[in-house]
């Protein structure tokens, strides 16, 4: 099975154009990868995340995990195979082994835990059926807005620069 490739919904690459947003919104229920390019703003490099459903005995270890916070980590943990542009990390991440380590989470941003986990938890507990719709967490949503909101002030005052992935 292919690793489903995931942008944050947050992520500054995506544009701040009319009509972004609610593709961006639509993107957040669908996770088609392929509509993701035509929201990216020019020369905008997006982190991608390639999330795999887990195994059994990983399934396991998620849904005996409790609480669904502590679960949505723990599917991150399990979950996520490769990490393409995020800062700091270089080009291309991989965990050291099959899950990743204490360390290896606390690399990335709990927003990203949050978001990607949840993906990564309804990519492996949900049919794979067309149509199938996943359920953004509330802390990716707060995320988006105030990522939106940063970058439109930058639009208009050039002193204040919004976050970016670019590539120098």
């Amino acid at each position: 099975m292919q690793p489903l490739k995931v942008v944050r919904i947050f992520d500054p690459a995506f544009s701040n154009d009319d009509g972004a947003a609610s593709s961006v919104a639509e993107y957040a229920q669908t996770r088609d990868f392929d509509k993701v390019a035509p929201l990216l703003r020019p020369g905008a490099v997006p982190v991608i995340f390639h999330v795999q459903g887990a195994k059994r005995s990983a399934w396991t270890l998620i849904r005996d995990t409790p609480g669904e916070g502590a679960q949505v980590q723990a599917a991150f943990r399990h979950c996520v195979k490769r990490v393409e542009n995020y800062p700091g990390l270089g080009p291309v991440w991989t965990p050291s082994g099959a899950s990743m380590t204490e360390d290896e989470l606390d690399l990335f941003a709990i927003a990203d835990l949050e978001e990607i986990g949840a993906v990564a938890f309804q990519e492996t507990h949900l049919p794979k059926v067309p149509g199938r719709r996943f359920r953004p967490s509330p802390l990716s949503l707060s995320a988006w807005v105030a990522t939106a909101s940063a970058r439109q002030s930058a639009d208009q005052s050039p002193e204040a620069a919004p976050p970016s992935n670019e590539k120098p």
